[in-house]
């Protein structure tokens, strides 16, 4: 049985998505917003999900690489800081750790992405969990859940080649 998690990580709210055996089996959200200080938020965010990793025990760790964030630098550093928090966890357990940018696991489910704005892009993930889950559920938890699904679908197209 393989279990992958995956990731769309934030400096307020993260969404993760356990896998089993390309199946969905359980998700959640991490909200943080509520904490002012971006210091302590950031250090409440990694060790919420170390113990979301911890309890879940990926062989495959996937997560979203950050962007140009809209050009703030701070924002952009915090985030590769939780980036690097998973993939130590992923070296520390040794599981396989891979990063990628939302474009290309959308270009994966087959998504048309063409003069979309980020929140356009966000409602159609929660459009795509609500019509094939029936949840509806915030927007990182639900880019984490499409995210799992376009590597599932996209696994399964290389191993049919």
């Amino acid at each position: 049985m393989t279990r992958m998690v995956a990731l769309d990580t934030s400096t307020q709210k993260s969404g993760c998505a356990l896998f089993e055996d390309g199946k969905l089996i359980d998700h959640r959200l991490i909200d943080l917003h509520k904490i002012v200080n971006s210091e302590e938020r950031m250090d409440k965010m990694c060790l919420s999900l170390a113990r979301v990793l911890s309890e879940w025990r990926p062989d495959i760790i996937w997560i979203e690489y950050p962007e140009g964030q809209g050009g703030n630098i701070k924002t952009f550093n915090m985030l590769c800081e939780i980036l690097g928090a998973v993939r130590l966890y992923a070296v520390i357990k040794g599981c396989e750790f891979n990063e990628i940018k939302p474009p290309q696991w959308r270009k994966w489910l087959g998504w048309n992405q063409a003069g979309k704005r980020r929140a356009e892009l966000k409602q159609m993930s929660m459009d795509y969990v609500s019509e094939k889950y029936g949840a509806e559920l915030n927007n990182d938890e639900c880019d984490a859940i499409a995210l799992g699904d376009a590597v599932v679908v996209h696994m399964d197209d290389i191993s049919e080649e």
